[in-house]
C-alpha cells in the first residue's frame, strides 16, 4: 500500500482545502498565500495569483477526485503513486512559469 494518501476522507477533505485556499489566490488575489512571493517582485502578481491559485485548485481536484475513487475500491491504490508524480510535474512547471516566463513577460510589457 502505498502511503501517498492516508486515508480516502481525509484526502478529500484536504483536496477540499486545497480547492478553498486556491480560490482564495486566483480569484480574490489573496497572493499572501503563496510562500516566498514579494508583491515588489519582477512578476506581476496579478498574474503569480492566477498561474498558482488555478494551479493549486487542479492539484486540490485532483487529490480529492483520486481519493474519492481509491476510497471506494475504484482504483488501485497505486494510483497515489501516480498522483504524487503528477503533483510533482506540476509543481515544476508552476516554478519554471513564475520563474521565467512571468518575469520575462512583465519586462517585455514595460517596453523593456
Amino acid at each position: 500500500m502505498t502511503p501517498a494518501l492516508p486515508s480516502g476522507a481525509v484526502s478529500v477533505a484536504l483536496g477540499g482545502a486545497l480547492v478553498a485556499v486556491g480560490y482564495l489566490i486566483a480569484v480574490r488575489g489573496w497572493t499572501f498565500l503563496i510562500a516566498g512571493f514579494d508583491r515588489t517582485s519582477s512578476a506581476d502578481p496579478d498574474a503569480v495569483g492566477n498561474v498558482v491559485g488555478n494551479a493549486v485548485i487542479r492539484v486540490g481536484l485532483a487529490v480529492a477526485v483520486v481519493a474519492g475513487a481509491t476510497g471506494a475500491g475504484y482504483l488501485p491504490d497505486e494510483a497515489n503513486l501516480a498522483l504524487t508524480a503528477a503533483i510533482l510535474l506540476v509543481v515544476a512547471r508552476l516554478l519554471y512559469r513564475v520563474n521565467v516566463v512571468l518575469p520575462r513577460q512583465s519586462a517585455e510589457g514595460n517596453g523593456a
